[in-house]
């Protein structure tokens, strides 16, 4: 199983947990990630690199850059992802998104996001992409027993 989360899911665990939904998506990333050392695989990729680079609290980044070193693959961009993150892009996806849908379907990996709005994006547009995307609450759930 590979898995990409995106840079909004690999800071959630790192979030106040205010909300009780901020605290179920913390919880299921948490949970992803345990799996992450005993089987799945963690994927990452240079745009999660640059976008990382943004992150101005250091005990956050190094945190994150902690989760990063379970990654089994790094997805390098290339002319192939930025031609397929374009076609993302002109469907309507943010730019960054499109680069992380693109890094999780050149690497044949799950799309995992807690951003309503990207989710939501894909499911209204209609572009045909080739890897699932969804909450990491809803697909763990489907898929903790397994």
């Amino acid at each position: 199983m590979k898995i990409y989360m995106d840079v909004c899911c690999l800071c959630r665990p790192f979030d106040a947990r205010r909300h009780p939904r901020t605290h179920l998506e913390m919880e299921a990333i948490v949970a992803i990630l345990d799996r992450c050392r005993s089987g799945w695989d963690l994927v990452s990729s240079d745009v999660i690199s640059y976008e990382i680079l943004q992150i101005r609290d250091q005990r956050r980044l190094i945190n994150i850059r902690k989760i990063l070193a379970l990654a089994k693959e790094t997805v390098v961009i290339d002319d192939r992802l930025e031609g397929r993150a374009a076609e993302f892009a002109d469907a309507g996806i943010d730019a960054m998104d499109a680069l992380h849908i693109a890094s999780a379907e050149q690497a044949g990996a799950l799309f995992l996001t807690t951003d309503d709005a990207v989710i939501k994006t894909i499911k209204t547009t209609g572009i045909n992409i080739s890897v699932r995307v969804c909450n990491p609450v809803e697909w763990y759930l489907e898929v903790k027993d397994s």
